[in-house]
């Protein structure tokens, strides 16, 4: 009986077929390769690839639990556990208890830690680019591509999957991702140099506005009888600020037959935040682009510090007294106090090297405008620029619309340039049509509520300040903001918390120290995670803000 040579006949082809044919010998070789160059490189600091992988992660995530970070460096959590041990033993990592979370151990870099990265980054850097070198410039980012699809097809899950955003590329891999119409959009925005040029009365700058018309957050109501209760409670201070109504009962009566109008805020080139109402007598802020002095937007003076602001939709009586002093007495000192435009985008980069994400955290860009802004002569204008501390995110909001909507009228552009949720609907414009709203329902944002407020119910979405998010700031670099990581987490999806967030954002800003940020929110790319950081408001109008957290893109 012949013996059976089925089985060794068929495979015969791939057994005797050249070593060099097989995927998987090549990857190793190439592992082997970058692993011998990363050495040469930075082996004086005896860090591995892995290690320096790890650093870096801790890096642009912040403190972070070892779960997070596993996935983020992509090894098992056994490996991770000795890894982290070596480098504690270093004296290049700490960890502590999570303030949120007791079973939750955090691991942050320490300042020897920091100043490892400082040493490694060229050299690391140097190490990348040595091993892919031999290719041609424009196969680069293809060969980065191709490693990412195939990762992604073999992940399970969203969580295992590569964020699209190629590292050490300065942004050029990430552009490629967009069409050609979407990056000349980006590339009017990244042209755009913002300036907070003038203080005045709406009115005063908007000389056009309307006639009894105020403005509010997000896109148009569908129904005039169904506004939600924080909006009808700022509507009727703004009313009452014009003196065109007296109560609330005058003043609905008035939108319902007509003689006074509510109209969305980013028709008129105005941003304002959360729920407030602003009228043409509102004292307001004015950013311009230095570029093209004939591009403008507008947004309110901050209305002050919690817990009575009328942004907060629970229209405190407190909240009336200190919109009218804004308006008959510190709009006024303001504006003397701005002798000359003030750049933004210095401060909007010191911000986010400082632990903000400029937009639920503003604390270091709110110090540096201060500066801009010295304590006034004025003792109640000094008690107000002491108190509002969120003062300079109004400016931000600005900058950010007029950045955004630079890039307008590209036809075929994916791009986002306008963008706010009203409480009951999130809506956007897109480059191609920038006259247009486009609506979906809006969900409330998804995080931490203060203590006592955890039975209360947060507002679908609401505040223009989503132009922020659709810029590239706040919900997609929270990890640039460790005050607020750590309160999220187990909140939002941990992408939030990497790079990955940025996966559906162009390109990078020149202006900007930190080359992983990319605005520019190009709804036509894959991602993981989108949304924007909120302030929660109560649903009922009573108990102003309870939480924050990330209201998700409505997806179709």
């Amino acid at each position: 009986m012949k013996p059976d040579n089925t089985l060794a006949t068929s495979s015969d082809p791939w057994r005797n077929g050249s070593l060099t044919s097989r995927p998987g010998v090549l990857i190793r070789r190439l592992h082997q390769i970058h692993t011998a160059l990363f050495a040469l490189e930075c082996g004086e600091q005896n860090i591995t690839p892995v290690m320096y992988s790890v650093l870096s992660a801790l890096q642009q995530c912040g403190p972070v639990d070892q779960t997070t970070l596993a996935k983020a460096v992509a090894i098992d959590k056994t490996n991770m556990t000795d890894i982290l041990d070596r480098l504690k033993k270093r004296g290049l990592i700490k960890r502590r208890v999570s303030s949120s979370d007791r079973r939750v151990r955090l691991t942050s870099l320490t300042e020897d830690g920091k100043n490892m990265l400082d040493l490694l980054d060229e050299r690391a850097q140097r190490a990348h680019e040595r091993t892919i070198e031999s290719l041609a410039p424009e196969d680069r980012p293809r060969l980065i591509e191709m490693m990412t699809q195939i990762i992604n097809a073999h992940s399970p899950d969203a969580e295992g999957q590569t964020p699209s955003t190629a590292p050490h590329d300065n942004g050029s891999a990430s552009l490629a991702r967009s069409s050609a119409a979407t990056q000349v959009s980006y590339k009017k925005l990244i042209a755009v140099i913002p300036a907070l040029t003038r203080i005045a009365k709406l009115k005063e700058m908007l000389p056009n506005l309307p006639d009894r018309t105020l403005l509010h957050a997000g896109p148009p109501f569908r129904n005039l009888d169904q506004l939600p209760r924080p909006m009808i409670n700022s509507l009727i201070a703004a009313a009452k600020l014009e003196g065109w109504a007296a109560d609330e009962k005058e003043a609905l009566s008035q939108l319902q037959n007509g003689t006074l109008h509510l109209r969305p805020a980013q028709d008129f080139d105005v941003v304002t935040p959360l729920a407030f109402v602003v009228g043409p007598c509102a004292y307001s802020l004015e950013v311009k682009d230095m570029a093209a002095p004939t591009r403008r937007r507008f947004s309110p003076l901050n209305d002050g510090p919690l817990p009575y602001a009328l942004r907060l939709g629970n229209g405190h009586p407190d909240g009336h007294k200190l919109l009218h002093r804004l308006t008959e007495h510190i709009g006024p000192e303001l504006a003397e106090m701005l002798s000359e435009p003030i750049p933004l985008l210095p401060i909007l980069d010191h911000g986010l090297c400082n632990g903000d994400d400029l937009h639920g955290q503003v604390a270091a860009a709110q110090e540096r405008i201060r500066t801009y802004f010295p304590d006034s002569s004025d003792p109640e204008t000094s008690a107000y620029l002491a108190s509002a501390n969120q003062f300079c995110l109004n400016i931000i909001m600005a900058a950010a619309s007029l950045m955004i909507g630079a890039g307008s009228g590209d036809t075929n552009s994916n791009m986002v340039v306008a963008c706010g949720g009203n409480g009951q609907e999130i809506g956007y414009k897109l480059a191609s049509d920038p006259k247009t709203w486009i609506t979906r329902p809006a969900a409330p944002p998804v995080g931490p509520k203060f203590p006592g407020q955890e039975a209360a119910s947060a507002l679908q979405a609401i505040g223009d300040s989503a132009v922020i998010d659709a810029l590239g700031f706040g919900a997609a670099s929270l990890r640039k903001s460790p005050s607020l990581t750590d309160s999220y987490r187990g909140h939002i999806h941990p992408d939030y918390l990497t790079n990955a967030a940025h996966a559906p954002f162009v390109g990078p800003h020149p202006a900007l120290s930190d080359s992983s940020l990319m605005l520019g929110l190009d709804l036509a790319r894959p991602r993981t995670c989108l949304g924007i950081n909120l302030g929660m408001v109560e649903a009922t109008g009573k108990n102003g803000l309870i939480g924050r957290g990330v209201s998700p893109w409505p997806e179709d």
